[in-house]
């Protein structure tokens, strides 16, 4: 299975993505840990970071099109429900600390 894991994510990196957080990253510990409650503590196969709103939609695009992945998409990280914003085998798309939406009316970015 880990060969099949770590082609999912290198799918990702193929397809232009550059930041992903693989189990052996020191940062990857970190995310996992950075969800408050325990039950949402899962360990994906790795961790997406897109830095805009295009590589959010490339990422969802590939990952439906290229493999048969599942994934979880984590904005906030609130919910203290297993899977709803993090996922065992599979990808989380983490959009923390990330500046990825743009507010049209003011031109400004939002951090969500």
């Amino acid at each position: 299975m880990e060969k099949l894991t770590l082609a999912q994510c290198r799918t990702l990196q193929e397809a232009g993505i550059k930041r992903i957080l693989y189990p052996n990253d020191p940062e990857y510990s970190e995310r996992v840990q950075s969800y408050w409650s325990l039950t949402s503590q899962l360990t994906p196969y790795c961790f997406v970071q897109p830095k805009n709103t295009e590589e959010v939609s490339m990422a969802v695009k590939v990952l439906v099109s290229q493999t048969q992945c599942k994934f979880a998409i984590r904005s906030g990280g609130h919910s203290s429900n297993a899977g709803a914003n993090n996922i065992e085998e599979g990808v989380t798309i983490d959009l923390g600390n990330k500046c990825v939406f743009k507010t049209i009316a003011y031109a400004d970015y939002m951090c969500v």
